[in-house]
C-alpha cells in the first residue's frame, strides 16, 4: 500500500473516464476538487457509475484516461490512510471471525503490539455505541449493529480519507437516520476528508460541505451544489429548514434536469 505525505489530504480527480470491455462506457470526463477536511457526497441515480468512480478515486482500478492525484502523487494503488466502508456489511465481514477480530484486520503486517492493538480495539468499538461486543461475532448483531462494526474497522486506522458507498442502503429507515448521524459525528471528531456515494438526495444534504451531481451513464458531473447548513445537524430540524427544502429542490432538478 502506498503512503501518502504526512500533511493535508487533498484530492483532485481530472479528467477521468472509464470503459469496460472497449465499450462498455460508464464515466465520461469527470473532473473535480476535494479540499482537506471536506465532506463530500456524490449523488447520482442507480447504476450511473458511482462506485466505479469511489473504486478508482481509491486506487482498486484504473481509469481509462485521466488521474486522481492525493496531495499531487498520482493514484496507483489504495492507501494505508484511507478507511473504506461499503453498503453490503454481510459481505465485509467475515462470519468466523469475532468483532475484535475484525475491527483489528487492518492491523495486518504492522507493528502494533497486541496491547495497542486490544486498546485500539476498544476505542474504534466505543466510538460506535459497540462496547462490550468484542467477542460476539457478526451474526450475533443486527444489520445496524454489523455496519458500526464496519464503520469501526474503517477508523482504526485513524484514516486521513473515508470513504463510504452507499453505507446505509441495507439497513432500515430509523437505524440510517442514527448511522447518519454516528458518521457525522466521527468525521467531525476526528477531521478526515470524507466522499460518500449516495443515490438518496436527503441523505447527500444532510451529511455533506459539499454535493457533485452525476448524470446518467456515461456519467458526467452535472451539479456541484455547495452545503451551507450550520452543524451540528439534527435530523428534524435540519431536514424542515426552509434551506435544506431548497437546496433538496435544487438537487432533485438537478439529477433529472
Amino acid at each position: 500500500m502506498k503512503r501518502i505525505p504526512e500533511r493535508g489530504f487533498a484530492i483532485s480527480v481530472r479528467k477521468v473516464s472509464k470503459t469496460f470491455d472497449n465499450e462498455n462506457q460508464v464515466l465520461s470526463d469527470i473532473s473535480f476538487e476535494v479540499a482537506s477536511g471536506e465532506v463530500l457526497a456524490i449523488c447520482g441515480l442507480s447504476g450511473v457509475g458511482k462506485s466505479t468512480l469511489l473504486r478508482i478515486i481509491s486506487g482498486l482500478i484504473a481509469p481509462t484516461s485521466g488521474g486522481v492525484r492525493i496531495n499531487k502523487s498520482l493514484v496507483t494503488e489504495p492507501s494505508d490512510q484511507m478507511g473504506f466502508v461499503t453498503q453490503d456489511y454481510s459481505r465485509s465481514l467475515f462470519p468466523w471471525l469475532t468483532v475484535g477480530k475484525n475491527v483489528a484486520l487492518p492491523f495486518k503486517g504492522h507493528n502494533i503490539s497486541k496491547a495497542e492493538r486490544n486498546l485500539r480495539v476498544q476505542e474504534a468499538l466505543a466510538s460506535v455505541g459497540l462496547e462490550g461486543k468484542s467477542g460476539a461475532y457478526p451474526w450475533q448483531l443486527s444489520g445496524g449493529m454489523q455496519q458500526r462494526v464496519a464503520i469501526a474497522r474503517a477508523l482504526i486506522m485513524k484514516p486521513r480519507l473515508l470513504i463510504l458507498d452507499e453505507p446505509f442502503a441495507s439497513v432500515d429507515a430509523y437505524v440510517r437516520l442514527e448511522l447518519e448521524d454516528l458518521v457525522a459525528d466521527l468525521v467531525e471528531k476526528n477531521q478526515v476528508t470524507t466522499i460518500i456515494v449516495t443515490h438518496d438526495i436527503d441523505e447527500a444534504i444532510y451529511l455533506a460541505d459539499r454535493v457533485i451531481a452525476l448524470s446518467n451513464s456515461p456519467a458526467t458531473v452535472t451539479m456541484e451544489l455547495a452545503i451551507k447548513l450550520k452543524r451540528p445537524r439534527v435530523q428534524m430540524a435540519t431536514r424542515s429548514d426552509p434551506k435544506f427544502l431548497k437546496l433538496r429542490d435544487t438537487l432533485y432538478k438537478g439529477l433529472r434536469g
